[in-house]
């Protein structure tokens, strides 16, 4: 008789144990977990390391010469997210271009992120100059220094 007594017990604990895991305290089964949406997009011009994109607390470092990017399942419906570059590359500059929004339900893919060759102004100083006709180059540009100028500066920057 005991074994016929222990058994209902025992097969009652199991199901209680199993509807426990699978249901809140009124019987109903736990809701589904809400579905994930990647963050990603495309980058264009990236020939340097050290490029760290960022959204709301999590970082993303980029390979040199990469010519996408995922922070993987990141996004739920109605999230919203913001891309910044958190690191430019050794030597470029980095911008994003659709970087903010709010997910809808579906894959965010159209965030931008295009880099290019830093910009630096050329120029100096010059000195002794008295007289006007003194022009310089580089490449395509030409820069005239005027009689008695102490600096000059071509107008377009170079990479």
């Amino acid at each position: 008789m005991r074994f016929r007594v222990m058994l209902p017990c025992l097969s009652v604990a199991a199901t209680l144990a199993l509807v426990g895991c699978h249901a809140d305290h009124h019987g109903a089964p736990a809701p589904a977990p809400a579905p994930a949406y990647t963050l990603g997009g495309t980058i264009s011009g990236l020939n340097a390391s050290g490029l760290v994109l960022a959204d709301t607390g999590q970082t993303l470092a980029v390979t040199e010469g990469a010519s996408s990017f995922s922070f993987g399942a990141v996004l739920t419906a109605h999230s919203s997210y913001s891309v910044t570059v958190q690191t430019q590359p050794a030597g470029q500059t980095c911008s994003v271009t659709d970087g903010t929004g709010t997910a809808d339900s579906a894959n965010v893919a159209n965030v931008v992120v295009v880099c290019s060759e830093q910009a630096y102004s050329l120029g100096g100083t010059v000195s002794g100059l008295t007289t006007t006709g003194l022009v310089l180059a580089n490449g395509a540009g030409a820069v005239s220094v005027a009689a008695n100028a102490t600096t000059f500066t071509f107008a377009t920057p170079v990479a």
